[in-house]
């Protein structure tokens, strides 16, 4: 469990309120200051949604900041939203940050800051699950991300874990409907010049590139490139050498085409990075672009990103913190948008695809069929 004694702030809220401490005037034009009431602070329970991942074509499970997650059903009604199938805890009281499907019927999720809990169904229907947990080296911090990849010469699969303090570590597990993990190794991600102004090395992404390499993303702006036969770096490049605030989350494209999410600061700076990994394993950058409705709004906090697929062909998707959902594409060294849509979620909302179906979890959550 944290040792922290001030619980820690959602992402967005940090970087706003660093913004209020800078002297920024964090207002709409217009608006009245708050007022300094007479009461005491005693505490915030968040809601918000940090994660939400796809369990098999029916169900998804939706991870959220007060330690709480949900396994949910998609409805096919166009009149009613998913159904809450099953509902768990967090056993060390810490936000639910990283979830991630890893057999049949079982997926992993983060629990404190030194375990991985994994969660299995005794049948497909995802009404009961059983806990199983699994320990690693509390220096490691708590798993904020995940994504697994196959490792034919060790015949077996990988679950690789981004953790807070800046580590990505490795499991080895045969898939099935209650797989057991080993712990394989760890590999040290952090940068030594974080782009952002609080030594934040929070590991927000993994993606699986091929067999036996990872993307990883954190918070210290830097994109990885792992190999797990060795565990080791390949390259490490920073998205953006004049950014102010780090890499919030990526989604990689089958032919290596990588989103980049993060906050913007300012006027120019952008919150979307559109990158092409190369043949030798280093992203080159292409385009950005930044996703914005109010121009005078002094940051514009990039949530979630994912790619998708929609009647037209491939496109992607965005959630940021003025509660919208972008939509867009990426392709001749470009990003177009398309535009985007309301959502009644501020700070942004983790988004999930799978088949032409788009899962957006906030405080609340909605459905899409995108026609891909």
């Amino acid at each position: 469990m944290s040792t922290s004694t001030q619980a820690p702030l959602p992402a967005v809220l940090r970087s706003l309120q660093a913004l209020i401490d800078e002297g920024v005037d964090v207002l709409p034009a217009g608006a009245t200051a708050p007022t300094a009431l007479p009461i005491g602070d005693d505490g915030t329970t968040y809601a918000m949604a940090q994660e939400a991942q796809w369990l098999d074509d029916r169900h998804f499970a939706v991870g959220r900041w007060d330690g709480s997650f949900s396994v949910f059903s998609w409805s096919d009604s166009t009149t009613s939203g998913s159904l809450i199938t099953a509902a768990a805890s967090d056993p060390m009281s810490e936000g639910v940050q990283m979830v991630c499907a890893v057999g049949t019927r079982s997926f992993a999720t983060s629990c404190g800051d030194a375990q991985i809990a994994v969660w299995a169904a005794p049948d497909d229907s995802w009404r009961s699950l059983q806990a199983t947990y699994y320990d690693y080296d509390a220096s490691y911090g708590a798993a904020n991300s995940a994504a697994v990849v196959k490792v034919p010469e060790a015949d077996a699969w990988y679950l690789v874990v981004g953790h807070a303090n800046g580590f990505a570590t490795s499991w080895s597990y045969i898939p099935g409907d209650a797989p057991a993990l080993a712990y394989a190794g760890s590999v040290d991600v952090r940068a030594d010049a974080p782009v952002n102004p609080w030594d934040l090395h929070n590991v927000r992404s993994v993606q699986a590139l091929k067999d036996n390499v990872v993307v990883t993303g954190s918070e210290d702006g830097y994109i990885s490139i792992l190999d797990l036969r060795t565990h080791s770096v390949v390259s490490q490049t920073v998205y953006n050498p004049a950014a102010q605030r780090g890499i919030n989350s990526m989604a990689l494209g089958a032919d290596g085409a990588l989103l980049v999410a993060n906050c913007s600061v300012g006027p120019d700076d952008s919150n979307l990075w559109y990158f092409e990994i190369d043949s030798e394993l280093h992203p080159k950058p292409v385009d950005h672009t930044n996703l914005k409705i109010d121009p005078n709004a002094p940051q514009a906090f990039n949530f979630y990103t994912t790619w998708a697929r929609s009647s037209t062909g491939p496109c992607w998707f965005c959630s940021t913190q003025e509660g919208a959902l972008w939509m867009g594409t990426a392709a001749a060294n470009t990003i177009q948008t398309v535009g985007y849509r309301q959502a009644t979620n501020p700070l942004g909302a983790a988004l999930s695809y799978r088949t032409g179906r788009l899962v957006l979890a906030g405080h609340d959550l909605y459905e899409f069929r995108t026609g891909g």
